[in-house]
Formats: C-alpha cells, sequence, structure tokens
C-alpha cells in the first residue's frame, strides 16, 4: 500500500511539473500573437486596393497585459506594414466590383516586454489579402487574410527566480476574415479568424520545450478618414489575451 501511495504521489509530482512547465511556452504563443498580427493583421479596414499602383503604408503600435508564468507583465510593439495592389478584381455590375482583387502586405517592427526583466526583440512577416468584395455605395468590403510572423530570439523572465529566464521564438500562421463599410468619415470594420502558433524556448540549461496550438481571434475597429489619410483605433482578443491598437497610414 504504501508504495502504491509512493508511486502515485511521485506520478502526480510528475504530471504536475509537466503542466506548470507548458505553461510558459502556452502564455507566449498568445501574446505574440496579440503584439505581431493583433486582429486587423494589415491595421486597416477590409477594403483591397485596387490593383497595380495603389498601395499604403502605415504605422501600427499595440498593447496587452501577458501572463508570464506567475508574473503579469506589460508588453508593446511598433510595427510599420508595406501593403501593395496586385489585382484589382472582377466587376459582376454597378457598385459590385473587387471580386478577386488581391493585395500582399509586407510587416516588420519591435516588440517589448516587461517582465521581471525587460527585454525586446524584432519581428516580420508578410502574406496576401484577398478581396470578396470592394466597398462601394451599396456593397461592403469583405476580404480574407492568409500570413505567417515571426520573432527573433526574445528573453523572458517567467518568475523572479534566475532559472526560469528563458529565451523564445514564436511564428504564427495567421487567417482573418473581414468586413468594413466606408461611411465617408469613418469606416467600421470587424474580422474574426484564427492564430496558429509555434513557441519553441531553451531554458538557460539547455532545456527545450516546442508548443502548438490554435487560437480563435476577434476584433472590431474603426478608421476616420482624413483625404488619403486613415487614423485608427482597434481593440480585439485572440487566445486568453485582449488587446489594443492604434495606428496611421496613407493610401494612394
Amino acid at each position: 500500500m504504501r508504495r502504491i501511495l509512493l508511486f502515485l504521489t511521485v506520478l502526480f509530482g510528475l504530471l504536475a511539473s509537466g503542466e506548470l512547465g507548458a505553461q510558459t511556452p502556452l502564455s507566449v504563443n498568445k501574446w505574440f500573437g496579440a503584439l505581431a498580427c493583433g486582429g486587423s493583421v494589415t491595421g486597416a479596414s477590409a477594403n483591397t486596393l485596387g490593383g497595380l499602383g495603389h498601395f499604403s503604408v502605415g504605422l501600427t503600435g499595440t498593447l496587452t497585459r501577458p501572463d508570464i508564468g506567475i508574473l503579469t507583465a506589460s508588453a508593446g510593439s511598433a510595427s510599420g506594414v508595406l501593403r501593395l495592389g496586385v489585382l484589382s478584381g472582377s466587376t459582376l455590375g454597378p457598385g459590385i466590383n473587387g471580386i478577386g482583387s488581391l493585395d500582399v502586405y509586407f510587416k516588420a517592427g519591435q516588440m517589448f516586454v516587461n517582465a521581471e526583466t525587460p527585454s525586446n526583440a524584432g519581428h516580420l512577416g508578410g502574406g496576401i489579402v484577398l478581396g470578396l468584395l470592394r466597398n462601394s455605395i451599396i456593397s461592403p468590403a469583405v476580404s480574407l487574410t492568409l500570413g505567417w510572423h515571426k520573432t527573433a530570439s526574445l528573453d523572458v523572465t517567467a518568475s523572479p527566480l534566475d532559472f526560469d529566464i528563458f529565451k523564445a521564438e514564436v511564428s504564427t500562421f495567421v487567417f482573418r476574415a473581414e468586413v468594413s463599410k466606408n461611411l465617408f468619415v469613418v469606416t467600421p470594420y470587424a474580422g474574426l479568424g484564427a492564430n496558429r502558433n509555434n513557441a519553441k524556448l531553451r531554458r538557460i540549461l539547455e532545456l527545450r520545450t516546442e508548443r502548438t496550438e490554435t487560437d480563435a481571434v476577434y476584433y472590431a475597429g474603426i478608421e476616420w478618414n482624413i483625404l488619403l489619410l486613415r487614423i485608427g483605433i482597434e481593440l480585439g482578443r485572440t487566445g486568453d489575451q485582449t488587446y489594443g491598437t492604434l495606428g496611421t497610414r496613407l493610401t494612394l
């Protein structure tokens, strides 16, 4: 009986330590998706640009409060986004256009984590925006976004104990479905999708951990239209992580 109790105690301890070890990569997954991708990955409404010769350049800033181990930290990112029109799409009739339009985007920036010790790392990514409809007087804009984003090695301290310091590299495959409607002065938009996150971690004792998971993403925002300038604010949630984003872009 004592041997059985001892065995069960050891087994429970191993399972508990394994579960605790899994919490750290899980949390890194969630807040990396929020910082690097946000909801609207390009920091814009659902409307495509309109084909070759059209482009936009913009800046976005995102803030969130991730749980890292036993800490609740603060984290943010600043990113530049370049978006290029490729295809203008087909027209079915008055006010029904942009079917099959296509943009490509490139995104790069820096993320900052203020946990037990401050840390920062660069991130980059890119992808496509496929237009199902372009905005018109009678129709909203509807689009799908597919992309891939990755961070450089990021030092994260999960607790005040030195042996909980680790290096993290995270990559995220992105899917979004978005809708928006230009109301002249403002353009409200909303979307949902998923982040497929992969986190690779290396602790200071060279113990390596890897975890992959998928988080649902949903968000809403609004852009103010000032001639060629767009200024936007967005709130969203990915996994259990809430974030806020401010952005501005110039569209031609």
